[in-house]
């Protein structure tokens, strides 16, 4: 229904539905909305939702470029130790 209705507030119910199911690509889910509902077929918002969250998954988290807190790659000597 999720997937029917393709609401974007709905797209993180949506993923995270695909991830539990294991759906790994957009014929799977559309199968099961087909199989669900018959008579009524996925919407080109609905299709474009699905690919959305799918080339998400699919793409590997960005590195973080540099060095996030500067100045912390060294070991900086405490006051104390002289």
């Amino acid at each position: 229904m999720k997937l029917r209705s393709a609401r974007g507030h709905d797209e993180q119910d949506i993923a995270t539905l695909i991830r539990h199911l294991g759906i790994t690509t957009a014929a799977e889910a559309v199968g099961i909305h087909d199989h669900l509902f018959p008579d009524t077929p996925l919407t080109a918002r609905g299709h474009d939702l699905l690919k959305r969250i799918l080339r998400a998954r699919a793409e590997p988290p960005s590195a973080p470029e540099g060095n996030l807190r500067p100045g912390l790659t060294k070991r900086t000597r405490h006051p104390r130790e002289g």
